[in-house]
């Protein structure tokens, strides 16, 4: 196998050489908008899109403002266990992958 082969951007809890984790941008409008609610409810500046939810200190409490932001900025409620456990990465995709009716509701799936 190559060691040039790669099949998509390095973890952002890989570390550069000045001990950051490198932070992978966000690559369309739906990922800088979660981008920005993760970086609002948690109250960081740096939120890379393939951070999770608990990585950046994110409990149960949070996962509650994180749902209402994102309904209020989104006119989309993600899947609860995918907000706690994907990344912001897989959060967009799975609001991407919802039916126009399932993203207002926030039930039908």
């Amino acid at each position: 196998m190559n060691s040039s082969d790669s099949s998509g951007p390095a973890p952002s809890t890989a570390t550069g050489p000045d001990g950051d984790r490198d932070v992978v941008p966000p690559a369309d409008e739906l990922e800088a908008t979660l981008v920005a609610i993760y970086s609002r409810v948690l109250r960081t500046a740096s939120v890379s899109v393939l951070d999770t939810f608990v990585q950046l200190g994110g409990h149960s409490m949070l996962a509650f403002q994180m749902l209402d932001e994102c309904k209020a900025v989104l006119r989309a409620t993600p899947d609860v266990t995918t907000l706690i456990t994907g990344t912001v990465r897989d959060v967009a995709t799975s609001i991407r992958g919802r039916p126009p009716a399932a993203r207002e509701e926030g039930t039908a799936r």
